[in-house]
C-alpha cells in the first residue's frame, strides 16, 4: 500500500496495509482488548517505531510506573534495541503515573485532583519533547478510579479534545471483557474517538490465537475482517 503523507505509519509489517495507509494524522485511536492481547505493547511498538524515524513520542502510563513499563516492553521485544537510547535523547518520554496516583473519587461532582488537573498534566508530557504521537494507557484504570460513568466519560471527552487541540495524534487503550464483536458493548465514549482497533484471543487447546480488527478509522479504507497477529521478540508480526 502507498504511503499517505497524511497519515502516520505504524510502521508495524502489514498493520499500515490493514488501515488503509497507516493512521490519519491527529486522529485520536483507541486500541481496545482483553488481558494478554498485547494492547500496551502495540501501542508502544507504534511510538517506538516513530520515534526510530525522528518523530518526538510521549507515552503517558496511568496504571504502570515508567520503568514497569519500560522493563516490560525491553523483556518482550528483546530485539528493539533502541529503547532505552530513545529514551534518553528525549524522543520517547515516559510519564504520568505520579499525576494518575493523585485521582481519588469524593462525590459524583468532584475529584480531589480535578479533571483539569489531569488534562493540563498530560498536555505538559506531551509538550516536555514536542510530541507528535502520543499514547495514554490506561483509560480502564481510570474508569475503576474514578467510580462513576459520569466522571470517567467527562474525563475521556477532556483528554480527547484535548489531544486534538494539541494537534496530536493519539492513542489510547482499554481493557474489553469479551472475545468477538458482537458482545463488544459500543458505550458511551467509545463514541468520541476517529477509530477503534480491537484486539481478541480466542483460547484454543494450545495456546491462544490472537486477532485484530479495525472497527472504525474515519477517513481511512480499511481492512473490514480479522487479521492475525503474534507477539514476538522483533515486535507485533500481522498475517
Amino acid at each position: 500500500m502507498e504511503h499517505r503523507p497524511d497519515n502516520v505509519e505504524t510502521g508495524i509489517a502489514n498493520m499500515d496495509s490493514m488501515l488503509g495507509g497507516g493512521i490519519p494524522t491527529r486522529s485520536q485511536v483507541l486500541i481496545a482488548g482483553g488481558p494478554g492481547t498485547g494492547k500496551t505493547l502495540l501501542a508502544f511498538e507504534i511510538l517506538y517505531r516513530a520515534a526510530v524515524n525522528g518523530t518526538p513520542c510521549a507515552f503517558i502510563t496511568l496504571d504502570e510506573r515508567s520503568e514497569n513499563v519500560l522493563k516490560n516492553v525491553k523483556s518482550t521485544f528483546t530485539a528493539l534495541k533502541e529503547v532505552d537510547k530513545l529514551v534518553e535523547k528525549g524522543m520517547i518520554v515516559v510519564q504520568g503515573e505520579d499525576s494518575a496516583l493523585k485521582i481519588s473519587a469524593n462525590t459524583e461532582s468532584e475529584t480531589s485532583y480535578s479533571l483539569g488537573n489531569l488534562v493540563s498534566d498530560a498536555e505538559a508530557i506531551v509538550k516536555s519533547n514536542n510530541a507528535k504521537i502520543a499514547v495514554i494507557d490506561s483509560l480502564s484504570f481510570l474508569k475503576l478510579m474514578l467510580g462513576t460513568s459520569i466522571l470517567f466519560n467527562k474525563m475521556v471527552a477532556s483528554l480527547v479534545s484535548n489531544m486534538r487541540r494539541l494537534g496530536v495524534t493519539a492513542i489510547f487503550t482499554t481493557d474489553i471483557p469479551y472475545y468477538s464483536r458482537k458482545k463488544i458493548k459500543f458505550s458511551q465514549e467509545l463514541l468520541l474517538f476517529d477509530g477503534l482497533l480491537a484486539l481478541y484471543n480466542f483460547d484454543s487447546s494450545d495456546k491462544p490465537k490472537l486477532e485484530m480488527e479495525v472497527i472504525k478509522m474515519r477517513g481511512s479504507n480499511h481492512y473490514r475482517k480479522l487479521s492475525h497477529y503474534e507477539i514476538t521478540q522483533a515486535g507485533i508480526t500481522l498475517e
